[in-house]
């Protein structure tokens, strides 16, 4: 059962939190807050504080967060409906009956899970017919037989600008819900005209196995259109939560509770026809950390397999700082140059791919043997930076012991005391994250590492619903955010925005993932508001900070080509590279 916006508001301005979690939590006022042991982790000194004003509560210690609906989802195992109805009862609010907009709102959903189902069926049929010919030939060339074509439900978006559409309308789906669905763009001149053409067809898929949307890619060789093109955000459909691949590899994952995290649908598919089955990818995006939550529910261990170029091994590396925060264990399997899991598991056969598999590798060897030298080859200054970039990853980790060890290898392999490891990765995550730790205790488990502050104070603003929130928001992308979590939060926070035209603190609570809420109770746990008058300031910080991170990138790739320019004696190369260095320097 859903609940209508008001109703909910009601409901949380008539609950005390404190008196919900008091009988779970003994509770010592401090301050205007209260604290206490966490119920969610153990610990001997109080790090679990409820702020009454705001309704909240928040865990210094392991990062828990939210208001009192989500505590009784989270602490005593209920369903959203049965919290809501537990917390009416006690203020003696009655439930309301069904709201026309709310039943309206689950009726237009039902309607496009329709709509992207019926457009499935539609793809799949155009493959198997005349003008899927093309698709078909390309898939043969890719060695996908009819099987996983049919297992993954591929399918072929026919040539022409109105395919599906009129399809569609045969069937009664109307213009305005094909829109809603993302199967259709308005005419700039009126009218609509089919969003996939021409291009073979990934459907998107739930756990559930439902079509949430849908990718494309072009069998044209030519620069006039994108490779590759995915359906826009929908009601059902949000790229950073879906995992292409995951209906098929559910089973196997839980199983064995392990999972193969990939870059590309054609790897998915390969490997699964191989046998080697609990295989996903990210649909359309970087890897983010709801996806990471979403792997979280189903293994322990999760083995890369990206692209060995400078892109895959990016972003490799940014996906095990997701997953590890996530307390996932993160293993790399190498690639030779200019190999992928699909064009290796062609070549070498299923058992070569299990044996590389068995003998994976953990992120410290994985990334030395990345550098493309030796560290004897490196020069002192070369050895500190590699080790200080592997350090920025490691220092997401959330389990120490698997820390401990990694720091032990770096410390053998380089020949740099622990200790010396220890403070350096301590001053990177100050650097990042220049937060007071303000922990009322010692805890056992250790916090996220929590965003850079003017990541965090940008947050704020936005949660704080400052007069610049609609100009950041539509300023502003997830991508311009370094931190994963607060890159999520984000895109949280402009649709919230979008949709409602408002943001509501408790309304994000309610519908993001535990890391989020964790994130947004910390953003909020920070007594000092950020004054009006600093907002400008804030954005401005951000879009600078923003930038020269893009140019501290620009000169980091610069530098790799120069490098490789030099090792292969490529001396003209190298003085071009160098002048543009060089340009670039003096911005």
């Amino acid at each position: 059962m859903r609940f209508d916006e008001h109703f909910l508001e009601e409901i949380r301005t008539a609950t005390d939190i404190v008196d919900v979690i008091s009988p779970y939590v003994k509770l010592k006022k401090k301050g205007r807050n209260w604290f206490g042991l966490c119920p969610f982790h153990n610990e001997k000194t109080p790090s679990f504080s409820v702020q009454r004003e705001r309704g909240m509560y928040y865990c210094f210690g392991c990062g828990v967060g939210g208001n009192a609906i989500t505590f009784l989802v989270e602490h005593d195992g209920m369903t959203f409906p049965q919290a809501v109805e537990e917390l009416a009862g006690r203020a003696g609010i009655a439930l309301p009956k069904r709201e026309p907009g709310v039943e309206a709102r689950e009726r237009d959903r039902d309607q496009i899970w329709s709509a992207l189902e019926e457009a499935a069926l539609f793809y799949q049929s155009q493959l198997k017919s005349e003008s899927g010919r093309e698709g078909v030939a390309y898939l043969k060339s890719r060695g996908i037989t009819g099987i996983t074509a049919r297992t993954f439900r591929l399918g072929f978006a026919p040539e022409g600008w109105d395919a599906l559409l009129r399809h569609m309308k045969q069937k009664g789906f109307s213009e305005a819900l094909q829109e809603q669905a993302g199967l259709i763009k308005p005419r700039d001149g009126g009218g609509f005209y089919d969003a996939f053409r021409n291009r073979l067809v990934f459907p998107f898929m739930d756990r559930r196995g439902r079509v949430c949307g849908f990718g494309g890619r072009t069998l044209e060789d030519t620069d006039r259109a994108p490779k590759y093109l995915n359906s826009p955000e929908t009601a059902v459909y949000h790229k950073g939560s879906v995992l292409y691949g995951l209906p098929q590899a559910v089973e196997t994952m839980l199983k064995e509770e392990r999972g193969l995290l990939v870059e590309g649908q054609f790897d998915v598919m390969s490997l699964h026809q191989a046998g080697i089955m609990g295989v996903v990818a990210a649909s359309g995006t970087a890897f983010t950390n709801q996806q990471s939550l979403v792997l979280k529910r189903l293994v322990k261990r999760v083995l890369l397999l990206f692209d060995s170029d400078a892109a895959g091994l990016k972003a490799a590396f940014r996906s095990y700082g997701s997953l590890v925060r996530e307390g996932l264990d993160v293993s790399f399997l190498p690639m030779p140059h200019g190999e992928d899991p699909d064009t290796m598991i062609r070549n070498e056969g299923a058992e070569a791919f299990r044996s590389r598999i068995r003998h994976a590798s953990g992120i410290v060897s994985f990334w030395f043997d990345s550098l493309g030298m030796t560290l004897e080859e490196m020069d002192v200054g070369a050895r500190a930076s590699a080790t200080r970039d592997l350090l920025d990853y490691l220092r997401h980790d959330i389990d120490t012991l698997r820390l401990d060890l990694n720091l032990q290898e770096i410390s053998s392999r380089v020949g740099i005391e622990e200790n010396t490891l220890r403070r350096e990765m301590q001053t990177i995550t100050s650097r990042e994250a220049p937060y007071e730790e303000k922990r009322a205790g010692e805890s056992a488990v250790l916090p996220l590492t929590p965003p850079a502050r003017i990541e965090s104070d940008l947050l704020r603003l936005l949660l704080a619903g400052g007069e610049l929130s609609r100009e950041v928001l539509t300023g502003v992308t997830s991508e311009d955010f370094k931190d994963g979590r607060a890159s999520a939060l984000f895109a949280r926070i402009r649709d919230d925005f979008e949709s409602e035209g408002s943001v509501s603190i408790d309304r994000l609570l309610e519908v993001t993932e535990p890391a989020e809420r964790g994130l947004i109770a910390s953003l909020l746990a920070e007594d000092a508001a950020i004054p009006t008058e600093e907002d400008t300031a804030i954005v401005e910080q951000f879009l600078h900070s923003v930038e020269g991170r893009k140019r501290k990138d620009r000169r980091r790739r610069l530098k790799a080509s120069i490098d490789q320019a030099r090792r292969a004696g490529d001396n003209e190369t190298v003085e071009r590279l160098l002048k543009e260095y060089q340009e670039m320097s003096i911005e």
